[in-house]
């Protein structure tokens, strides 16, 4: 198995840019770098092309992006995980750039490039030639609603040189927010000049990068908190909180799609207002009451960090620092530090764990994985040697493979319970490269036992 520096992590639902987002990021990788897309709970739709950089992941039932993003980081052995939204691009050698970036700063460390709008596609009319920015399937104002079907496409793939958004933060409701003063002040004006990279109090969340280790030491991806929503806020508090720094990297980009106007462009996870209040409340729960298990440090300390920040008045503020005495985080002293402008704990403890259960409490079961052999239509399987892989934790450990698998077969299924570690999701079957495809009618019989090779390039239902 190639050992890699980077695993970048793509979470995908519904997600009709994934293919394209991961024929980008392949076209622009420069560095010892993997992309492992997880679908959750449904089929890319087009499919994801093959490449040898690329696993796909397909899980029957949707299990939210926060528990895709960790089935995800269960199957890597990078030393650095990064997760990425599905409908995005990145910079030439940006996987690279990040990477070098962490050797000069250190592990201790979120951090994320520049952030982009993403110009993805144009509308345009077959029939006259008018066109209009991306958006929801619109009617073309000269020929009218029955010449609709004449709208298609143009895919652009751009990214924007207009914003350039590099700070983040976020209120007390928790709103996200563009912290643009925070741009205008020290000491973000010197370190972008001295250093190439700033502080930010919090990031957008469609791209974050850091250690695989931090990843499951801070949980980053908490299921508990919810299926969806606030995860860049979540990513900053448990950073900062726990005594690290979250980064932006100004000598990379990566560009976004943003899909606000609704309609048939809106989110692919879809969300009721209920789940995301209820994410909301349960992050408010956590950091604003600092029940944190893991923090060394207090969100007041945050915020005054970076103050004035938007959202947080006297009276908001007055409101946290009531919890600093209760949970003993009003006491803390600071010292300089080479590494940091905000300085080092003195003489605080704080009990961590490594590799901890990222768990939403649901188990995937042997009903929600399907593999290669369980569908009719599967473009191509390359890679057998990935088939039995199980994690064990927070690392990767395989049964032997080859030629001859013992596990598992058609006729010795996986044994779902025996993969569980300590609740955690067990991971499902990889195709290396290839998104399959729903079987519309009988599954494929495979012996699972036998060499695969022979199968690659036969005709499968409608597709190879």
């Amino acid at each position: 198995m190639t050992q890699y520096d980077l695993s970048v992590i793509i979470p995908a639902r519904q997600e009709m840019f994934l293919a394209g987002t991961i024929e980008h990021l392949v076209q622009n990788i420069r560095g010892n770098t993997e992309i492992i897309a997880v679908l959750d709970g449904a089929w890319a739709d087009p499919p994801v092309k093959q490449h040898k950089r690329v696993n796909v992941i397909y899980v029957n039932k949707s299990i939210g992006q926060r528990a895709a993003t960790n089935l995800g980081v269960k199957l890597s052995k990078a030393k650095y995980v990064a997760k990425i939204d599905a409908h995005c691009t990145w910079d030439e050698g940006c996987d690279q750039k990040m990477i070098d970036f962490f050797k000069e700063v250190g592990d201790d460390v979120t951090a994320a490039p520049i952030m982009r709008n993403l110009w993805i596609f144009t509308w345009k009319c077959y029939k006259c030639g008018w066109n209009k920015y991306q958006g929801p399937t619109p009617v073309c104002p000269n020929c009218g609603p029955k010449k609709a079907h004449r709208m298609h496409r143009k895919m652009m793939w751009v990214g924007k040189n207009n914003p350039q958004s590099t700070s983040y933060s976020f209120d007390s409701e928790p709103h996200f927010q563009y912290n643009e003063a925070w741009k205008h002040r020290e000491p973000y004006i010197t370190d972008k000049k001295t250093k190439g990279y700033t502080e930010t109090m919090s990031l957008q969340g469609s791209f974050f990068m850091c250690t695989r280790e931090k990843y499951w030491e801070l949980e980053l991806c908490d299921e508990k908190l919810g299926n969806w929503g606030n995860q860049g806020i979540e990513l900053a508090c448990k950073t900062w909180l726990s005594g690290g720094r979250v980064l932006c990297n100004h000598k990379s980009w990566y560009a976004h799609l943003f899909r606000t106007s609704g309609g048939d462009f809106g989110f692919p996870y879809n969300q009721s207002g209920r789940d995301v209040q209820k994410t909301k409340r349960n992050v408010k729960n956590l950091f604003w009451e600092n029940k944190w298990s893991k923090q060394v440090r207090s969100l007041s300390w945050l915020i005054e960090k970076f103050s004035p920040v938007s959202g947080w008045g006297k009276e908001e503020l007055a409101r946290i620092k009531r919890f600093d005495l209760s949970s003993n985080l009003s006491t803390f002293v600071t010292t300089p530090s080479s590494s940091s402008r905000m300085g080092t704990i003195k003489s605080v403890s704080s009990k961590t764990e490594s590799f901890p259960t990222v768990s939403s409490g649901r188990s995937i079961t042997s009903q929600n994985i399907i593999s290669g052999q369980d569908k009719s239509k599967v473009s191509r399987i390359t890679t057998v040697g990935n088939i039995t892989k199980v994690v064990k934790d927070g690392n990767i450990t395989s049964f032997p493979t080859g030629d001859r698998l013992d596990k598992p077969s058609v006729n010795k299924p996986v044994d779902i319970d025996s993969l569980m570690v300590k609740g955690n999701v067990s991971v499902p079957v990889i195709i290396n490269g290839t998104s399959p495809q729903p079987a519309p009618s009988n599954p494929i019989k495979v012996n699972m036992g036998k060499d695969l090779s022979s199968f690659v390039g036969t005709n499968i239902g409608n597709s190879k």
